[in-house]
């Protein structure tokens, strides 16, 4: 069989299947998807330390490493930005999530 022939027969072939033997099809376009951080990392928490200021916004992983640094007390208080009521930093379920995170 000649170099040619072989040529022919492998061409015929490639045109009665579409995809190259051997390879798997190409993975369809997917959309981009959006993006969003987690709610730990949203700056939401206002801190407030007896004899302090207010600070924040914050996110409740600034917070939680603030903790684990030393930098924020245990009886600090926390508040969600724009609400009324405080909370003890310990007694926030968001709080105490974030710092198991860490």
């Amino acid at each position: 069989m000649s170099a040619m022939s072989s040529f022919r027969r492998n061409r015929r072939f490639a045109s009665e299947h579409p995809q190259p033997y051997g390879r798997p099809a190409p993975a369809p376009a997917q959309q981009p998807v959006a993006w969003s951080p987690p709610s730990r990392l949203e700056k939401k928490w206002m801190v407030y330390v007896q004899g302090g200021e207010v600070v924040g916004p914050v996110s409740a992983d600034q917070i939680a490493r603030g903790i684990k640094a030393g930098v924020i007390p245990m009886e600090a208080s926390v508040q969600q930005a724009g609400e009324v009521f405080w909370d003890g930093v310990l007694d926030n379920q968001h709080i105490i999530a974030a710092l198991k995170s860490l």
